[in-house]
């Protein structure tokens, strides 16, 4: 008995935790002026942090939230003057301004993303069957009743938005105001969907069907390109896509593998943990993935480290870790990328690669 003891105390000494404690940080994002740095601290923690460049907190978000309503996500508004954080135990949604202060809690939310319009004016959520329209000048809310939505997105306009209702397999495009400007569906072409990405740059959309094979169609549920059959693991639906800033890229990131194709449906690059270490196609496993705001890269997280890459998938430069590294992010000016790690430490670097700081990020 006093050995197994003894073990316990030496495992949890070794893996740097304590009961009640999880370091990890499982997100990282710039706001928009790429001054500050919201972080998401580990799964058993109610907390998301601000922190400046220079690693000093400003504030800490949702932290009085009762134990086992985890923070699954967040989003800055563009402005960087709000903040939104979806807590998942008990279904809320939470909005501060980025000094800490509380303006609205909602409650019966479902885990689809808060998507903020990009002249900040508007924050678009689900909530309880309806589709909730918020200004955020006012803070009142427009309410449009639609019990089957999975995805909202706001269109570059700032003046439409777009859903996709799983049930009827439609995408409907609606105004501001909330009325319906425009409504198709795949059924025909791309049937059974299973999700869809609208690359708003393109004016196109990527539909996943089965979660093996991605097909291109147009806003007016016209098939464009088949990109052909993706075989992902065991079938896997855990498939998440991701465009570059100018539309012209997407990756596609699995448990084990990440994929670069370009938008008329050429696959650019297949970045496999089974290739060998010696190939310029070798990634570790994959956390996450990102694209730089100039379009000129490509990083990838993994599980001990994070690599870069080109836009024709060459291998620039590997930076190990001695921690798995969860999440990554360009910051809006493109000089710096910050990187989350599962030992909760927050790391910034240069664009060449260079370490500028680390700090302890929980």
């Amino acid at each position: 008995m006093k050995i197994s003891v003894c073990f316990l105390i030496i495992f949890i000494s070794l893996t740097n935790f304590t009961w009640g404690r999880n370091p990890l940080i499982s997100r990282v994002k710039f706001t928009s002026d790429s001054k500050y740095i919201l972080a998401k601290v580990g799964s058993d923690r109610n907390q998301i942090k601000l922190w400046d460049f220079n690693g000093n907190l400003i504030q800490t978000y949702a932290s009085n939230e009762p134990k086992g309503n985890f923070v699954m996500g967040f989003n800055v508004s563009p402005d960087a003057k709000y903040f939104a954080a979806i807590l998942g135990g008990y279904r809320k949604i939470k909005l501060w301004d980025i000094h800490g202060k509380l303006l609205k809690t909602f409650k019966d939310c479902p885990l689809i993303p808060v998507v903020f319009s990009k002249n900040s004016e508007f924050m678009v959520f689900y909530q309880d069957h309806f589709i909730n329209i918020l200004n955020l000048k006012t803070l009142m809310v427009k309410k449009i009743n639609n019990k089957n939505i999975r995805v909202l997105e706001f269109f570059p306009d700032d003046e439409h938005l777009t859903e996709f209702d799983y049930v009827s397999k439609k995408i409907q495009i609606r105004d501001i105001n909330g009325n319906i400007t425009k409504s198709f569906n795949f059924a025909l072409a791309c049937n059974p969907v299973f999700n869809y990405y609208f690359n708003h740059k393109k004016k196109k959309i990527l539909v996943i069907n089965n979660g093996t094979e991605i097909k291109c169609c147009d806003p007016n549920g016209k098939l464009l390109t088949e990109f052909g059959s993706h075989t992902i693991e065991n079938k896997s639906r855990e498939a998440h896509v991701k465009f570059s800033p100018d539309g012209n890229f997407f990756t596609l990131l699995t448990l084990e593998e990440v994929s670069l194709w370009s938008m008329n449906g050429n696959r650019i690059k297949l970045f496999s943990k089974q290739t060998s270490k010696g190939s310029k196609n070798f990634i570790w496993i994959p956390n996450a993935v990102e694209f730089s705001l100039d379009n000129k890269y490509l990083a990838i997280s993994s599980v001990e480290g994070f690599q870069f890459f080109n836009m024709t998938g060459e291998l620039i430069k590997t930076i190990e870790k001695n921690s798995s590294v969860y999440t990554i992010a360009f910051s809006p000016d493109n000089k710096y990328f910050a990187a989350g790690c599962w030992n909760g430490y927050i790391s910034i670097w240069n664009i060449k690669g260079e370490l500028i700081r680390s700090f302890e990020g929980w």
